[in-house]
């Protein structure tokens, strides 16, 4: 009799919630679902796209799912692997497209020699499946970033000076430096790529002493978490360092489509209400084009062409630059190009800030020119 009462059970469940579902599809939200059979043509795959997306209780049976799947030893979710021992998910870049990465080192050499007039660096930064690769499985498959930063640092021209930041970022590898939950580096993780690396730009780096450290008390579990479904790792927080000494911000400028948003900050506290959190450091990741005026008159001018990595970073470039100005060759629309936004000849130093994931997947960098 009970296992009869189950397979009830069972089925009033299954039932249930394929009602909600057809419901969901066809009775609600109308215009997505439009969106969804202009997209793909037809209403089966139209159907299926949208009931995915807009699944009743996604979210917890994506977690409900995860967690029965750890009960039996399971600790990789797509390209999420938990880590219980360090309580953080590790998005694992385990395969790239040689063709695009050697591609990207040829548009930057390229790029070089047509721009000789400005110091050109390159940082590429690595992901936490690069740093904590050691403690992950074999069957992960994460690639040796560390080699892999090198081979690309060799082959760009000797004349972009590379700045090596894995061996600072490993060092401090028990520290926070990483999100738990969001593929990006924490700003700590930020600040000891800046202490690795400004020397070699020219400044000597300003310690700790020189931020006041603010703490938003915000706790989220970001993008990594719902890629997976797993939902018990400890949440992340998000903290803001300013500067007390040195040059300070006067004006910041960034532009999205045809429109310009102007604030004071390099913090975009709305950030901190949105999904993504991580917008909270500059701002939304879509802006084609930000520039950062600070009250350092007499110093140079540096052009970023970047990645979402070096968002985080700037609150610690600020103080060593007079402009900064940041392009994002992703967001730029067909037809236009980097000197429609930021002449490079204007700028006494330019900075390729990518993490190194994003440099070998990216077609951006077909904007350049």
């Amino acid at each position: 009799m009970k296992k009869v009462l189950n397979c009830i059970s069972i089925i009033m469940f299954f039932a249930v919630t394929a009602m909600i579902g057809v419901s969901t599809v066809f009775f609600q939200h109308g215009k997505p679902f439009k969106k969804a059979l202009e997209q793909h043509g037809n209403v089966r795959q139209a159907a299926e796209d949208y009931a995915v997306s807009n699944f009743p209780f996604k979210a917890n049976w994506e977690s409900l799912c995860a967690r029965s799947a750890e009960l039996t030893g399971m600790r990789q979710f797509r390209s999420v692997y938990h880590d219980k021992e360090r309580d953080m998910l590790v998005d694992v870049f385990s395969d790239y497209d040689k063709s695009r990465r050697d591609k990207n080192v040829a548009d930057i050499n390229a790029f070089y020699k047509k721009y000789k007039g400005a110091s050109m660096y390159i940082m590429l930064a690595p992901t936490a499946s690069g740093i904590y690769r050691s403690e992950l499985p074999d069957s992960a498959g994460a690639i040796d970033q560390q080699k892999l930063i090198d081979d690309i640092y060799f082959d760009i021209d000797e004349a972009v000076n590379p700045l090596d930041v894995f061996s600072a970022l490993y060092s401090a590898r028990d520290s926070y430096i990483y999100f738990r939950t969001d593929p990006y580096w924490t700003q700590a993780g930020a600040y000891e790529a800046y202490s690795a690396a400004i020397g070699k730009m020219g400044s000597a780096p300003y310690t700790l002493a020189n931020y006041d450290m603010d703490y938003s008390h915000i706790y989220y579990r970001g993008e990594l978490s719902a890629k997976s479904g797993v939902r018990r790792v400890r949440e992340d927080t998000i903290t803001a360092y300013r500067c007390k000494y040195g040059s300070y911000v006067k004006s910041v400028k960034m532009l999205r489509d045809k429109q310009t948003y102007s604030k004071t900050s390099l913090y975009n506290s709305a950030g901190l209400n949105s999904a993504d959190k991580y917008s909270y450091y500059l701002g939304a990741s879509n802006f084609k084009c930000t520039r950062v005026v600070t009250t350092g008159k007499d110093l140079p001018k540096l052009l970023i062409i970047k990645s979402d990595y070096a968002n985080s970073m700037i609150p610690f470039l600020a103080p060593h630059y007079s402009e900064i100005t940041l392009v994002d060759p992703g967001m730029l629309e067909e037809g236009e190009k980097l000197e429609d936004f930021a002449d490079p000849a204007d700028y006494d130093q330019v900075l390729f800030l990518y993490d190194v994931q994003t440099f070998c997947e990216t077609d951006e960098f077909d904007n350049l020119d």
